[in-house]
């Protein structure tokens, strides 16, 4: 489905087609005329007409300097001008004669020429002034002063130029009559795109009022205290609301992106945060499923930056979800670097996957779309196709772009480059006092039977350390990592696997006491480490080593752990949520609970009026589409009110249409945000961190003021 534009615009675009050419046609055409011009100076100046040909000459330099040098911005003046010439030296012609004959080969030659580069419109106008030209001139008396054609020519050039110009104007007539007929067309184009528009936002407003209650209850569920399998139930529906909100997100972006409507938004924002969201999203994702998900990640590049948060995010969330799907065995590598440039940095992202791979064929299909290679084969694999369609515009749009490599039955690789301004030059994670450090990786490699697998995971411990430029030594088995422990003294770290520790849990438990010992090992399989053994969750990369090093708080993936995280509280905040869903109150509720805010709410646009003439509050959450009065026009009557306060209090537009224009529309009606439903615990952290007074923020030991 194309894009659509107004019908008006279309119309016009034609008659600057018809009206206008082209530089370089127009160029070729004066260059043409030129080369004419010069061949009938030399005729002329063969027959020995030597007036003719200085004339001529000077009109074939002309023409060459003017397309040559002179064209520069002049396009419809140098088309004027160059007519001018063309018709003066086509009535020259018709009262001169010329010799041999030869006038014939301009005269029937030049319109031609002027129709076929200049387009219909000027070579029709020149037909018409040699068709007024020819008649006036040899059907009256004027041709007594002139040259005197013969019998047989006084018919032939009027009747030539009437036939030109009167199928001049038959075309121009079916061109007339075409555009009325495409213009009508358009209108209904349009009105059906506009039809589209208006499905779509109540589809969105439908599907994702449900979802907000069901993604919330869920939320609640997961950050109470029950038992694993009500978490893991819990737990299996919040992902599969995930999974059916992507979709439904796939669907309202590709209708935002066709209909060009889809706009960046771009502020500065933290690419570690980034990362552990994506990270997290992925490992819920790959959740049972039997492969490794491994993150290579330098540790150098800087963590401020400016872009779009969001949808560097959505594109890749799209691609490791991709790689997941049709990865059977084997394992997911996200690679992620950085390479200075004059503005900043290009970011490089690169998903590889042992998957099932891509044929050659069918490389270029995969960003179509409503597409999926090997359907037949892979029917059983969810998802749109809208994807990687919906990624490629988006990167596009950034100013990036994507290339896919792939062998078919082996896996694909994707590398994504995004170019991004730098706020502040501190890397992602920095060793505190390296020269203190002493390393010792212990992770056998030959456990992991795909080669893929051993392979960046060997690769990934020696980045690691590279990267933290510290003392390092990896050790394939336990021997030798007794050896080189009892042997070499200093160390200060030592990480190991999961299965490693259990080869001698009592040693390590014991080496526990003399310095930090860190298990990696995944959610699914974890164990309980002895006293003192740290613990880090796979994937283990350079920010959860990182921290665990400098002796940080160590990062946690989502999976079927609580999923609180919120990082301050706003004890003395007043919220007000306005929503005419009681069970969207009850999940704002649940969700702003942990802040330990004070949350009123009420189920109108009335009922919120009269509760701000005796109260305020720190912030409003408001929700659309409500009966009798909707959000927009309690807004309205809020900023009208009397009172500075009624002016400046933040006001939330908290709503289920997320189609194109909905943020703009928003800002555009008073609101100061948006916030989308079915609601994300991160977005609401965002939104209060932004529009609470800061004063009001009282943040935790492990939290941050930004």
């Amino acid at each position: 489905m194309g894009k659509l534009i107004n019908p008006r615009e279309k119309i016009r675009n034609f008659k600057e087609e018809v009206g206008e050419v082209e530089r370089q046609p127009l160029q070729l055409a004066w260059l043409t005329f030129a080369g004419i011009c010069m061949t009938m100076c030399l005729v002329n100046y063969t027959v020995g007409n030597m007036p003719m040909a200085c004339v001529l000459g000077g009109i074939a330099l002309w023409f060459f300097l003017s397309a040559s040098f002179f064209f520069k911005n002049k396009v419809q003046y140098m088309i004027y001008n160059m007519m001018i010439v063309i018709i003066l030296m086509s009535v020259y012609f018709v009262v001169d004669g010329g010799e041999h004959g030869y006038s014939s080969i301009w005269l029937l030659l030049v319109p031609a020429v002027c129709m076929y580069f200049l387009g219909l419109y000027y070579g029709s106008m020149l037909s018409f002034c040699l068709m007024l030209v020819t008649i006036v001139y040899m059907w009256t008396p004027l041709q007594e002063i002139g040259y005197q054609y013969l019998d047989s020519y006084l018919l032939r050039f009027p009747i030539v130029y009437i036939l030109q110009t009167f199928m001049c104007f038959i075309i121009h007539y079916r061109i007339f009559r075409y555009h009325r007929e495409q213009e009508h067309l358009l209108s209904q184009a349009y009105e059906a795109n506009r039809s589209k528009s208006d499905f779509l936002a109540n589809m969105s407003h439908e599907i994702r009022t449900p979802m907000n209650s069901i993604m919330g209850m869920c939320e609640l569920i997961l950050n109470d205290d029950i038992s694993d399998d009500i978490r893991d139930n819990a737990n299996n529906i919040y992902i599969s609301g995930k999974n059916l909100l992507g979709i439904i997100n796939d669907l309202l972006d590709f209708s935002k992106i066709e209909s060009g409507k889809m706009e960046l938004i771009e502020d500065s924002y933290q690419l570690s945060s980034l990362l552990n969201d994506v990270i997290n999203m992925a490992v819920a994702r790959k959740g049972e499923k039997d492969i490794e998900f491994i993150v290579d990640c330098d540790a150098d590049i800087p963590d401020k930056l400016y872009g779009d948060e969001i949808r560097i995010r959505q594109v890749l969330i799209n691609l490791l979800t991709n790689a997941i799907k049709f990865t059977r065995e084997g394992g997911v590598l996200f690679k992620i670097y950085a390479r200075p440039e004059e503005y900043g940095v290009n970011l490089v992202f690169i998903v590889k996957d042992s998957g099932i791979g891509i044929k050659e064929e069918n490389l270029q299909k995969i960003f179509r779309s409503f597409s999926q290679v090997d359907t037949k084969k892979n029917r059983s694999i969810e998802g749109t196709g809208l994807g990687l369609a919906i990624s490629k515009q988006l990167i596009t749009q950034m100013g990036g772009f994507i290339k896919v490599e792939s062998e078919y039955g082996k896996g694909t690789e994707f590398t994504v480059v995004i170019p991004q301004r730098i706020m502040e030059p501190e890397p992602i994670i920095e060793i505190k006092n390296k020269h203190k450090v002493k390393v010792l990786a212990y992770i056998g490699m030959k456990k992991y039977q795909h080669a893929f697998v051993a392979e960046y995971y060997y690769k990934v411990v020696h980045n690691i350390a590279k990267g933290f430029d510290i003392k390092f030594c990896y050790c394939p088995n336990l021997e030798k990592t007794k050896q080189e422990l009892e042997s070499r003294k200093g160390y200060t770290h030592i990480f190991l696997a999961r299965e490693e520790y259990l080869e001698d849990k009592a040693y390590f438990d014991m080496l526990a006491k003399e310095m930090d010992v860190i298990v990696v090992q995944d959610h699914k399989n974890r164990i309980k480490l002895g006293e003192g053994v740290r613990n880090i969750y796979k994937p283990f990369y350079v920010l959860p080593v990182g921290n665990a090093i400098n002796g940080d708080r160590l990062s946690f993936n989502v999976g079927t752990e609580k999923m609180k995280r919120q990082n301050f509280e706003a004890p003395n905040a007043n919220i007000l949520v306005v929503d005419d869903n009681m069970m969207n109150l009850k999940v704002a509720i649940g969700l702003l609970k942990p802040y330990k805010m004070s949350v009123r709410t009420v189920d109108s646009g009335v009922e919120a009026l009269r509760v701000l003439q005796s109260q305020q509050f720190d912030l409003i959450f408001m929700d659309h589409m409500m009966p009798e009065m909707d959000g927009v026009e309690t807004v309205h009557h809020i900023r009208a009110m009397q009172g500075e306060y009624y002016q400046q209090v933040p006001i939330i537009a908290l709503t289920a249409n997320a189609v194109n224009g909905a943020r703009e529309m928003f800002l555009d009606e008073g609101f100061q945000d948006f916030l989308a439903k079915p609601i994300e615990m991160g977005s609401m952290e965002r939104i209060l961190k932004r529009w609470l007074p800061k004063e009001m923020l009282v943040y935790k030991e492990d939290g941050n003021g930004e």
